[in-house]
């Protein structure tokens, strides 16, 4: 028996004796503890770095100062103009002023636009002078020429007839003069 013991403690096994196996400390459980609290600290620094930074910036005194006339002036640019009233005249038709050749001018769906909110009035007033402005408008297209066809020649209509008519008025003034042109 002496040499058995002898065997035992130099790590040989006895026939028909198992050796109790030492058993190695399960570390894999330690280490996935250490993994989840390194995790943790990893975002909870992540969390504090974020936190921060958005404190700053909403603490932080905007870059431009507030000026209010900007942003009115900013409105003012991005808002769409309102639709003005319409105020249909009618259809002309007249002898150009032409020497060389004659020529008639057509002027079809002949409208003015105005800010009926602006001026309130002005409706009925270019009810009451309709023939004032119809004459207005006749005076006028008897005094162009053929040239009253070009691009050109149309706005300057535009233009005159608006003068003349808005010279006319007493309770408001017309922004825009809107018709088709045929001359033939």
């Amino acid at each position: 028996m002496a040499d058995e013991h002898k065997k035992e403690a130099e790590g040989e096994e006895v026939e028909g004796e198992e050796k109790p196996k030492k058993e190695k400390k399960d570390m894999g459980g330690l280490t996935k503890l250490l993994g989840m609290i390194a995790l943790v600290l990893v975002l909870l620094l992540v969390v504090i770095i974020v936190a921060s930074s958005v404190a700053k910036k909403s603490i932080a005194p905007p870059d431009e100062e507030f000026e209010p006339e900007k942003v009115e002036a900013e409105e003012k640019k991005h808002k769409a103009k309102k639709p003005l009233h319409d105020n249909y005249i009618g259809d002309f038709t007249a002898k150009l002023a032409d020497v060389e050749e004659s020529h008639y001018v057509k002027i079809t769906d002949l409208t003015l636009k105005y800010d009926p909110i602006k001026y309130k009035l002005l409706a009925a007033e270019l009810g009451e002078r309709d023939s004032e402005i119809k004459d207005a408008i006749n005076t006028i297209l008897i005094s162009k020429t053929s040239e009253v066809n070009s691009v050109k020649g149309k706005e300057e209509l535009k233009e005159e007839i608006k003068e003349k008519i808005n010279s006319m008025l007493i309770e408001g003034q017309i922004p825009e003069v809107l018709f088709q042109v045929i001359v033939q």
